[in-house]
């Protein structure tokens, strides 16, 4: 039986580095990943002495803003998905080109597989992972052509948030990865910020997008069907339509549910394409059913909770029964839950050239030598700050609301003095990477703390207002994608910090998750500022959006 560290770290009371190991920069880094310490180190006990710069080194990168994929801790499925994923889009670039070849006649149109197609199907094939496999994957020969199988993750009406994107987009992956399908992305503002990283998830004219039927996901108790695969017409909600045949491209529309995946989506195998719209995270849950089948082969009932807060999801119960083979499967590729979102995203998307220009002049003020930054996350009810109903262009404040909103966020500033006290030796120095969604509250707080707070100047947006950003001239670039480039600048920033103070908003949650050092370092004031006691991830998982 896996120990439940697998799915959080423990919650006892972090060890602070001794003095012996504060002795350069690299050690002093200790700090940025305490939460990978414990779950590396889960029998730490109360103020024991790390002392072992020179071990540490070994896993510590020489940048807080080193975001490379950390193959050596993300388990052993990538090499088989690159294969995978890459099979499948030659397949269908060779696919198209026979057809294009076909319509000018260069090639007979009775013809079912060409050379190019058997070559391809027989190098996919020889490519591909074995039955033993954790990862899915159709049967292949070289006799005729693979099946295509892809799943495209959209957005199709703006930006959208920039957390429930994330949060989405690990989703759609961990459904790509268990269901053996090549990921590709339509979105219209992610592309501007970031650029394929290990596989090439860019939505070219080869990949089949034009759907043939529509649906949304209608849950059992509201269909009336009794099964957890029931989805129905989105015009017609209601239960399963005809069974989904070869080759068809479905829109699924999953936004705001929570869904067994497994028995799902094996309704839809055999679609080329599902063009999936979802803002659910889904990894806690399977890690929690992962947990609940060792409990049951232990002799227990599979509803016990797996650490505090568990409760909050149903007493323990994953609600992806159905799906119990994909969450042991999931388990089985070496992921583990506190670490699974960041190397998921950090597999998909690397940040482009202008996103670090953007970044490196607030860098340079928070990398120093015998440094520790905390980040700051502020955000106030959006129509409180920006016109538009809370999507368009800043709001100009009073002095008197200014001070009246710095006063209400005394919590947050006080949270982040009682993290440096408890975690920060005297002999490191200290800043706060400060973010907010009102310019006027920020340069508020950086000058009545002018010596701690490094913070940013560029315009504070909401994701979903970026398209009206790019038609009114708001950006102080003339690049079209500067106000996302931007947001996700400051997104960067926040999670190269070493501590989170923050709401419980996505920007800051995929931001902990994507440092992948959550488990030890986040604290959400008011209600939840214990130094001894960060914020449990369990919990995280059981919020709105879930991970």
């Amino acid at each position: 039986m896996h120990d439940r560290s697998i799915f959080e770290a423990p919650r006892a009371r972090i060890p602070r580095p001794s003095p012996r190991c504060i002795i350069n920069s690299r050690c002093a880094q200790w700090l940025s990943l305490l939460a990978l310490l414990l779950l590396l180190r889960p029998n730490s006990s109360q103020g024991e002495d790390v002392a072992n710069c020179d071990s540490l080194g070994s896993i510590l990168p020489s940048s807080r803003l080193h975001f490379g994929f950390p193959d050596s801790l993300c388990g052993n499925w990538w090499k088989e998905y690159v294969t995978l994923h890459n099979g499948m889009r030659e397949e269908s670039r060779s696919r198209q080109a026979q057809a294009q070849a076909q319509a000018s006649g260069e090639v007979p149109a009775t013809a079912t597989v060409t050379a190019a197609t058997a070559a391809t199907a027989a190098a996919t094939a020889a490519a591909a992972p074995p039955s033993t496999s954790p990862l899915s994957s159709p049967p292949l020969s070289s006799s005729s052509p693979p099946p295509l199988r892809f799943l495209t993750y959209e957005v199709l009406f703006g930006c959208g948030g920039l957390g429930d994107a994330l949060i989405g987009l690990a989703a759609a992956f961990t459904v790509a990865l268990l269901d053996g399908r090549a990921l590709i992305l339509n979105h219209p503002c992610l592309p501007q910020a970031f650029e394929p990283a290990h596989v090439d998830w860019r939505l070219t004219d080869d990949v089949p997008m034009e759907p043939s039927r529509k649906y949304t996901y209608v849950p059992p108790v509201d269909a009336g069907a009794g099964s957890t695969t029931s989805i129905g017409s989105e015009a017609q909600p209601g239960p399963p339509d005809a069974a989904v045949q070869a080759g068809e491209v479905l829109r699924l529309n999953l936004k705001n549910r929570d869904v067994d995946l497994q028995p799902l989506f094996a309704r839809l195998a055999p679609a080329a394409n599902i063009l999936l719209r979802w803002n659910r995270g889904v990894l806690t849950r399977l890690f929690l059913e992962a947990y609940n089948a060792d409990r049951e082969g232990e002799g227990g009932t599979g509803k016990g909770g797996v650490g505090e807060g568990a409760g909050r999801a149903g007493e323990g119960e994953s609600g992806m029964r159905g799906s119990r083979e994909w969450a042991l499967r999931l388990r089985a590729l070496g992921l583990r839950l506190p670490l699974a979102t960041g190397c998921f995203l950090r597999f998909l998307l690397r940040p482009k050239p202008e996103v670090w220009q953007l970044i490196r002049p607030f860098d340079q003020q928070l990398r120093g030598d015998r440094t520790v930054v905390i980040g700051l996350h502020i955000r106030f009810e959006d129509r409180a700050v920006w016109g538009g109903g809370g999507e368009g262009m800043p709001l100009s404040l009073s002095e008197e609301r200014v001070r009246e909103m710095v006063e209400e966020v005394k919590p947050t500033l006080e949270c982040a003095k009682r993290v440096q006290e408890w975690y920060v030796p005297s002999t490191l120095s200290i800043k706060w990477l400060l973010l907010c969604n009102s310019m006027q509250v920020k340069h508020a707080i950086r000058e009545k703390y002018p010596d701690k707070v490094v913070t940013t100047d560029f315009t504070p947006r909401h994701a979903n207002s970026m398209d009206a950003a790019h038609t009114t001239g708001q950006s102080p670039s003339s690049n079209a994608d500067a106000p996302f480039q931007e947001l996700i600048a400051e997104w960067l920033l926040l999670a190269s910090s070493h501590f989170f103070v923050i709401p419980n908003s996505g920007f800051s949650r995929t931001a902990l998750l994507y440092s992948m050092h959550p488990a030890g370092s986040a604290f959400m004031p008011p209600d939840n500022c214990f130094p001894e006691a960060p914020v449990n991830l369990t919990w995280l998982g059981t919020t709105w959006s879930r991970i």
